[in-house]
């Protein structure tokens, strides 16, 4: 445990402990308990899906993904489960996202996990488009960590306010969850704004200036592998600054707290960053680092 590393939510019962993820649940926790109606465009097997409704965080879930043979697995997922009212509160539907979420479904959060931006933003402009966003609350974000500031600029552009995130590690490869609201209440001056400054673009305005950046021990590791990627693509000033950044971050964090992860450029095929454990770790095979900056703290 870390000063300023919130916990994450219990596995629900309804979902199996194998295929639950460090990144399920930081995806959980950016669910508001009292969601009426949750969206999850990309559902992928629909995991997030059910432990949505399961946790009682969501009253009602559509799951949602153009690939059937993802939404055959979710189908068999769901139709294995005892709870009928369970099962009731999860729908599945196949198809573009974009399309079948329905203005009367009145959703009030959407989550748009493991998609690229340039999807992320189809999705949510004609969504608000054809008026399926009008009770939207929440839009939960989770790229890979190169594409964060992406993201973040999505949001903006569709008059969301981020007000949480989250850095996570799984599989190797750094992601970020994004709380973006329909109301601000960051407390973070600019935090929606175009970042000017090097730092600000790379961690983003709500984690770099939260106490929690030198509480958190994967936030010098993820300046320190943007320095290596600005140096490798030969950025060496941007790539200067940055390690000279994590180095004051490594320097402030006390490094005998759990796991210690060091950075290593992504090969061209991966979509994020590659890690490897180089310090202990109270449990083996911890692939979490901890949450972010909370503002409901």
């Amino acid at each position: 445990d870390w000063p300023g590393v919130a916990a994450l939510p219990e596995r629900p019962a309804a979902v199996p402990q194998r295929v639950w993820t460090a990144r399920l649940a930081a995806l959980l926790e950016c669910v508001p308990c009292d969601t009426r109606r949750m969206a999850d465009i990309g559902c992928d097997h629909g995991i997030l899906s059910l432990a949505a409704a399961a946790s009682g965080r969501a009253q009602d879930v559509i799951a949602v993904d153009a690939s059937s043979s993802a939404a055959m697995g979710a189908h068999r997922r769901l139709a294995a489960l005892h709870s009928l009212d369970l099962r009731r509160r999860v729908e599945l539907r196949i198809g573009d996202g974009a399309t079948v979420v329905m203005p009367s479904d009145e959703v009030d959060v959407v989550v748009l996990a493991g998609l690229g931006t340039d999807t992320m933003d189809k999705v949510l402009g004609e969504l608000r488009q054809r008026g399926a966003l009008d009770h939207l609350v929440r839009a939960i974000l989770s790229p890979p960590l190169p594409h964060a500031a992406a993201a973040r600029a999505c949001a903006a552009q569709h008059g969301l306010f981020v007000t949480h995130e989250s850095v996570l590690i799984e599989r190797g490869i750094i992601h970020v969850a994004l709380c973006c609201d329909s109301v601000d209440s960051s407390g973070v001056d600019g935090a929606n704004c175009e970042a000017e400054h090097l730092l600000d673009v790379q961690l983003g305005r709500l984690l770099r200036h939260s106490s929690i950046a030198a509480t958190n021990p994967l936030i010098p590791a993820v300046v320190r592998a943007r320095a290596a990627h600005a140096i490798a693509g030969g950025a060496n000033e941007d790539g200067a600054l940055l390690l000279a950044e994590a180095l004051r971050l490594e320097a402030v964090f006390d490094g005998g707290n759990g796991a210690r992860w060091m950075a290593a450029p992504a090969p061209k095929e991966t979509k994020g960053l590659e890690f490897e454990q180089w310090g202990s770790s109270e449990e083996e095979g911890i692939d979490v680092c901890g949450i972010g900056a909370r503002v409901d703290e």
